[in-house]
């Protein structure tokens, strides 16, 4: 057994020792520190041991700070406190940070000793053993829910698919003419569309939707779908609709929000089989403690779907939100409508509340929250024209999406370039010498994503809009980045008319170059000049250490395009290797790597390098406030994030030149400190 003691009264560690070496079995291995800074530096390293022992007052640390911190750094390691200290609230304390036990000086004997800490290896052995099995139950009812969702998903899927294809083997084998042609095309357009529409709501009970949430009138919204739940509802159903005449804003999507409308319509239409009322009511509301179900209490804004149909009982009511769950069989419902409703109102920061009661009919009130802002007014379009003359980049990986944006296009009057992935974007825009004014792409591609590469084109191309196309869009920046003026998001599959009324307000929006969209698009926030920066003369041998993969991509791209070469590890541990292989001429970390961070890589280039100062070691950092503790552990540079795309390369020559051109002295004037901008 190995045991970490933390102990500053050298008397009371020898105590401690002989207690723990004063056994029949096999003595265990003591590691004694003095410090808590001795002790984070033996727990980030790769050692491992069975419990740590800790008194609470160090010389650099004391009370429950010492345990906070030692709890964080353990990461699981059992943890003793040993302390004179008899304190009951301060033990509590203790115990409900994580410590196994707690143990007063001079009620302590070997037997006590040696007792406490079989007992807290053995609990911290059960505590993981539950853990275990909570982790696999819980991944056994998720492989339940799975299963659930991909038999309506195949359900649904498979009679959609039967007549897309049934029909178009009719076409292909030219036995459809006339009417038949028509009735035929129609059939699989209507079927793509409800495929379309059951993936949507696939989407939204993953909260896998980009949404746009701004300060709506609930009122106009309402007024916008009166027609379409008029379409989806029957004849013999009466709908009547009552607005709040002084209905405060509210904050959602107002797209989302129709689809949550069209849904509720839809589940008031099957439960009044034989006619009746559908009621939509706009009120304003003040939800309190007992309402607001772990929302804010404040204003929010409702709107009620109400209907005269058949009502639940209460087992019905209870699992109405649940995926697949349906009372309508097969034949009628795919159980996704309601769970994407919840989905949706809980995304957008709402709740909504459901009375029903069997033969009394139904009442769902959505409830969403009260915006300060007012609703901006409808922007009219600039442009009248049905043809265009631009360039177009279309960045897509699915060769037969990517032929059939280009023939859009294309026949619409647009000059297209065409690309499989972002990295080859890059390279198409490099090479094209004229004005590329839109770019259309995908968000997930092999070698480079749409985001990284976007905000390289626009560091060259500050003048660039964007159309983003996915089918499928759990990405929190990009649901940031739509939000910029010259950033647009159209969801997969879409018509061919969305998509070039799309094309035509974005190329609209381009004449106004204020407030360029790359920043956006980095994770960790980035600025960048309109004009390109000079061609770099130094060609470096780079590595990168860095775990952010969006962060690590823009680097990595931003040197390549200025001609360096450049490895990327996410962590230290492939840093060695690396040194081993090839000579680099500096090397790029950020400070909080995991497994040891920007430390670790520095002690592990020192060590390759015999101690010498070979090449420049740069901190990269968020913590601007670390820049002197930074630079005196060893470290050359400093370069502060978020980082300044425009010049970012010319500054790591700059520090390489430098650092060459003092001769690699490791005094003080070699070391320097770079803004972010």
């Amino acid at each position: 057994m190995r045991v970490l003691l933390l102990e500053d009264d050298p008397n009371d560690a020898l105590i401690l020792e002989d207690y723990l070496q004063d056994t029949g079995n096999v003595a265990p291995q003591v590691t004694h520190v003095t410090t808590l800074a001795a002790a984070i530096a033996i727990l980030a390293a790769p050692e491992s041991f069975d419990v740590a022992i800790v008194d609470l007052e160090l010389p650099d640390s004391g009370g429950l700070d010492t345990i906070r911190t030692i709890i964080e750094r353990a990461q699981g390691l059992p943890v003793i406190v040993l302390t004179g200290l008899s304190d009951e609230p301060t033990a509590l304390a203790a115990i409900n940070m994580g410590a196994q036990d707690y143990l007063v000086k001079g009620a302590v004997d070997a037997t006590v000793l040696r007792r406490s800490i079989r007992y807290s290896v053995e609990r911290r052995r059960l505590e993981a053993a539950r853990h275990h099995l909570e982790r696999e139950l819980a991944g056994a009812q998720k492989m339940e829910a799975i299963g659930l969702l991909a038999g309506g998903v195949a359900h649904d899927f498979n009679n959609m698919l039967t007549v897309i294809l049934g029909h178009a083997r009719l076409l292909r084998d030219a036995r459809a003419e006339g009417a038949m042609l028509d009735a035929s095309l129609s059939a699989i357009i209507t079927a793509g569309e409800r495929a379309a529409e059951l993936t949507a709501r696939l989407l939204a009970l993953g909260r896998n939707q980009v949404v746009s949430p701004r300060a709506i009138d609930l009122n106009a919204v309402v007024d916008e779908v009166e027609t379409l739940v008029r379409r989806v509802l029957a004849e013999d159903i009466r709908v009547v609709i009552e607005r709040d005449p002084g209905l405060w804003p509210c904050l959602a999507d107002p797209a989302q929000i129709t689809q949550v409308l069209i849904n509720l319509a839809v589940n008031a239409r099957d439960a009044m089989v034989g006619g009746g009322t559908l009621t939509l009511t706009t009120s304003n509301a003040r939800l309190d403690h007992g309402m607001s179900r772990g929302r804010p209490i404040g204003d929010y804004v409702a709107i009620t779907v109400a209907d005269t149909g058949h009502g639940m009982d209460e087992a019905t009511r209870e699992r109405i939100f649940d995926p697949y769950f349906t009372t309508k069989g097969s034949a009628r419902g795919t159980g996704l409508g309601l769970a994407s409703v919840y989905a949706i109102v809980d995304e957008s920061n709402g709740l909504i509340d459901v009375e029903s009661r069997v033969g009394e009919g139904s009442r769902f009130t959505v409830f969403l929250p009260r915006s300060d802002q007012r609703p901006e007014a409808p922007r009219p379009s600039t442009s009248r024209r049905s043809r265009g003359q631009e360039t177009i980049l279309i960045v897509e990986d699915e060769a037969a999406v990517r032929e059939l944006l280009a023939w859009l296009l294309r026949e619409s009057g647009y000059r297209v370039l065409t690309a499989n992935d972002g990295v080859h974007g890059l390279e198409v825009a490099a090479a094209y010498q004229g004005t590329i004014h839109l770019v259309i792409t995908d968000v997930v591609m092999p070698r480079m994503n749409g985001r990284p590469m976007v905000a390289g084109l626009l560091m060259r191309r500050p003048e660039l809009v964007v159309l983003f196309l996915s089918g499928h869009a759990d990405d929190a920046v990009l649901r940031r980045a739509v939000e910029h003026e010259r950033i647009d998001y159209l969801q997969k599959p879409f018509q061919h008319e969305t998509l070039l009324l799309r094309v035509l307000g974005l190329l609209d929006r381009r004449v106004d170059r204020a407030g360029a969209p790359q920043a956006i698009l980095l994770e960790r926030g980035t600025t960048a000049d309109d004009e390109p920066e000079p061609e770099t003369r130094m060609m470096l041998d780079i590595l990168l250490i860095e775990d952010d993969l969006l962060v690590s991509n823009v680097i990595e791209m931003l040197l390549r395009l200025d001609g360096h070469r450049v490895d990327t590890h996410p962590d230290p541990s492939g840093v060695a290797m690396a040194l081993a292989t090839h000579d680099y001429d500096v090397v790029l970390t950020d400070l909080s790597v995991p497994h040891g961070g920007g430390r670790q890589v520095l002690r592990i280039v020192r060590n390759h390098d015999d101690g010498a100062r070979v090449r420049p070691v740069v901190a990269l950092s968020a913590a601007n406030n670390a820049v002197p503790q930074v630079l005196a552990e060893g470290f050359d540079h400093f370069i502060s994030k978020p980082i300044a795309l425009a010049g970012f390369a010319r500054r790591v020559v700059e520090i390489v030149e430098r650092y060459a051109s003092e001769g690699s002295d490791p005094g003080e004037s070699s070391r320097h400190a770079a803004p972010s901008a």
